[in-house]
C-alpha cells in the first residue's frame, strides 16, 4: 500500500478549491439570491426575537 504524500494532499486541495471556485463562479446568480434570502430570513427573525 502506497503512503499519502504531501504532494496528494496538495493536489486534492486544490482541486476541492477550483470545484468550489468554478462552482460559485458559474453559479454565482443563484448564490447571490439565496445568500440575499437567507440574510434577509435572519435580519428579519432578529428583529422579531428582539421586540
Amino acid at each position: 500500500m502506497k503512503n499519502i504524500t504531501k504532494r496528494d494532499l496538495k493536489f486534492l486541495l486544490l482541486g476541492f478549491f477550483c470545484y468550489f471556485s468554478l462552482n460559485v463562479f458559474l453559479d454565482w446568480n443563484e448564490n447571490t439570491e439565496a445568500f440575499l434570502e437567507g440574510y434577509n430570513e435572519g435580519k428579519a427573525y432578529f428583529l422579531k426575537a428582539n421586540d
